[in-house]
């Protein structure tokens, strides 16, 4: 997992915070996917109209938290989110897609970044602040790693958030729920498992959670759900409850619900998984 901090369209980001969308397409032309960036992960926008006033560098000002990523054609973009691409007509999102390439050809394919709990700062955020170094002369993404991320967030809250798009929308996005996400992601990822095939398999069946190989997690509203694949209880019993023991400990400051997901029966092991708390899911 990883964060990207992205130069963005500056007229698409104004749109959609004087609109106060607390969702957007965040579009691309590029069809290359990331290596380190998936859902639930955190992108970030570079706005190049405010540069710092010595350094010059790009400012960030604001994020949101990818949900979906796929590719589409541009009329299918529109048709399927319409002022969600940040333009309020379609002949106005595909000038600006025009605008984007080296001829006056729509390309035949773009790239959607479905983000949710979108955020906007009251002033720029600038990569010096957080002893981070990019070149002024960024012209598309940086990897950002987890406790920059981090530093971001909390120098954004300081600058305090954009009031206009706080006073018209006056629905709130949880940050702390934000923050949590991505403290159970970096944890999910620091467990090194030797997962089987057939583990693989199982995960692929559960569903509305999110990946994170293969872990799966999903957020309420108090708690966080973990599931945990489980393809030979007798085989995998006391590494699993290592996974578990792990996961209490470094999430001690979060109310979670570890789950164990099986398509065959967990016994011998039932009884002592349930007096664990753990949740027995069967597929």
């Amino acid at each position: 997992m990883s964060s990207i901090a992205y130069v963005s369209d500056e007229k698409m980001l104004e749109f959609h915070r004087l609109n106060a969308n607390s969702s957007m397409n965040f579009w691309r032309l590029s069809l290359k996917n990331f290596e380190r960036f998936t859902i639930g992960d955190l992108l970030f926008f570079i706005d190049k109209r405010n540069p710092h006033p010595i350094t010059k560098e790009k400012g960030v000002i604001g994020y949101g938290r990818a949900t979906q990523m796929r590719t589409m054609s541009v009329r299918r973009m529109w048709e399927q989110f319409d002022q969600e691409n940040g333009y309020p007509t379609y002949d106005s999102f595909k000038s600006a897609i025009l605008g984007y390439g080296t001829d006056e050809t729509l390309p035949k394919q773009i790239q959607s970044i479905y983000l949710e709990d979108v955020t906007f700062f009251q002033a720029p955020v600038y990569m010096s602040e957080i002893d981070v170094q990019i070149s002024k002369r960024l012209e598309s993404f940086t990897y950002l790693e987890y406790k920059q991320s981090m530093k971001l967030i909390q120098k954004g809250n300081d600058h305090g958030l954009d009031p206009w798009t706080q006073m018209m929308n006056p629905k709130r996005v949880n940050h702390q729920k934000i923050i949590d996400e991505q403290i159970l992601r970096q944890t999910l990822e620091r467990i090194n498992v030797n997962w089987t095939q057939s583990q693989e398999k199982i995960m692929n069946q559960v569903d509305a959670v999110v990946r994170l190989g293969n872990f799966g997690y999903r957020l309420n509203s108090n708690e966080a759900e973990i599931y945990i694949p489980v393809s030979s209880i007798k085989n995998q019993f006391y590494e699993l409850i290592g996974i578990i023991s792990v996961l209490k400990h470094e999430l001690k400051d979060l109310n979670i619900k570890c789950s164990l997901v099986s398509k065959t029966s967990l016994e011998p092991f039932e009884s002592i998984l349930v007096e664990m708390n753990v949740e027995l899911v069967y597929i």
